[in-house]
């Protein structure tokens, strides 16, 4: 039986496609107890070959070609394939400790999870931890005890939303596919799928190693690219305030929703000040304010206040900042 796939979509990233594949492949498992699924989802330079050669040499490692379709899909498409008991994303630019993963199945199956959340470090392009002493995230909480998933989301999850910082049951995989054409899916998947857990934990190994990249999707400056993030970023404020209606505790959410304007008004203030009253206007009817400071740290709680007074007020004066 396949205790675990791995499922790793891929577009054009031939530079690390190797790193990524080859650290799923050092974890110590015996070849049935594991498969890799390679969704490559329309790559034009070489990383589709690369996954034909590994599924040519290895059994359990299947490729899956398709056109291109995002993120989400190719996700979806990896889930729809995948045999096994559990499920992990690893995205194609990062990669995973050796020998890891056997110590989080073991875990798993002690404590009967439905999902199993690690920790993960931040490297750079040539794999050198960003951050090599940063203390832990305030409001993160690696505790191994076992809750249900809202308290989890509530209590210990933090706002750093991340597909593949979680190890999750098939079942509950299949019921929630990633939502199409939406940039930071992951904060909407995590949203939706996490309070439906019943059995939670948590381990503070470092597991997945995630690779901050020029290129990448979070980090390009391309007009249109930071257009779509606003856009989808206003789409899961909407999102989140539909979905907070339905629990007892919707303190996560709203304090989601605040970290999500907070980001919002700071990306409108280095790249979109002169658009700042169509999306000051858009974020007033969705009726977020005043923002929670709920689990924020001091200096966001700093932000939020002067938000609450005057958001208007706050884009003039950190875009002043930046002038000086």
């Amino acid at each position: 039986m396949v205790e675990i796939s791995f499922i790793v979509p891929v577009y054009n990233v031939e530079k690390y496609l190797r790193r990524c594949v080859d650290s799923i492949l050092h974890q110590g498992l015996t070849e049935d107890q594991f498969e890799i699924i390679l969704v490559d989802d329309g790559s034009t330079d070489r990383s589709g070959v690369f996954c034909d050669d590994y599924s040519l040499r290895c059994n359990n490692i299947f490729t899956i070609h398709t056109q291109n379709q995002g993120l989400s899909e190719a996700r979806n498409t990896g889930i729809t394939a995948a045999r096994g008991e559990y499920i992990q994303f690893v995205d194609s630019d990062d990669y995973l400790a050796e020998n890891i993963i056997p110590s989080l199945l073991k875990q798993i199956h002690s404590q009967q999870l439905d999902v199993l959340r690690f920790n993960y470090e931040n490297v750079n392009e040539n794999e050198e931890i960003i951050h090599p002493y940063k203390s832990p995230k305030l409001y993160v909480n690696y505790s191994n005890t076992i809750t249900d998933g809202l308290t989890f989301l509530s209590d210990r999850l933090g706002y750093g939303c991340y597909a593949w910082q979680f190890v999750v049951d098939r079942k509950i995989a299949n019921n929630f596919p990633f939502m199409m054409g939406l940039h930071f899916e992951d904060t909407e998947w995590v949203s939706r799928m996490l309070p439906t857990v019943k059995r939670i934990s948590s381990t503070p190994d470092v597991v997945y190693f995630y690779r901050s990249r020029s290129g990448s999707i979070t980090k390009g400056r391309d007009q249109s690219l930071i257009l779509k993030n606003v856009e989808d970023q206003l789409k899961i404020i909407t999102l989140l305030k539909e979905r907070s209606r339905y629990f007892s505790r919707p303190d996560w959410f709203n304090g989601m929703i605040s970290h999500i304007s907070l980001s919002l008004l700071s990306l409108t203030v280095e790249f979109l000040y002169e658009d700042r009253k169509r999306i000051l206007d858009s974020l007033d009817k969705l009726d977020v304010y005043p923002l929670s400071s709920y689990k924020m740290t001091r200096h966001a709680k700093r932000k939020i206040f002067l938000i609450n007074i005057s958001p208007s007020l706050f884009c003039f004066i950190y875009h002043l900042r930046l002038l000086l």
